[in-house]
């Protein structure tokens, strides 16, 4: 059987796909994973040609804000945050409850 991720017991791992504006897309499947829900406000830090997207509360004053599509997905904007707009690598851990996406 053929997956579009690696799982083991803390972390799920994928390689993004991009649509035509090229936007990184965290799956359904890693956001589930990590119990985010669609509503749900996340923030993007940058550092390094790495981005890390956690979970925030209501009341956070972070910047880079994104709500998570109403299907669950997490879309952001490639080149605003040094990432290659085509495969580079998400992995989803379930402890820290963030995504790292990479080159």
């Amino acid at each position: 059987m053929n997956c579009n991720h690696n799982l083991d017991s803390i972390s799920m791992n994928f390689v993004s796909k991009t649509g035509s504006r090229n936007r990184l897309r965290v799956p359904v499947a890693g956001t589930r994973f990590n119990s985010i829900k669609p509503g749900d406000k996340v923030s993007v830090a940058s550092f390094q040609g790495q981005a890390l997207i956690e979970k925030i509360h209501s009341n956070s004053r972070k910047s880079n804000i994104y709500t998570v599509e109403p299907n669950g997905a997490i879309r952001i904007p490639a080149h605003k945050f040094g990432l290659p707009s085509k495969n580079a690598k998400i992995s989803c851990d379930s402890l820290t409850k963030m995504v790292l996406l990479s080159n």
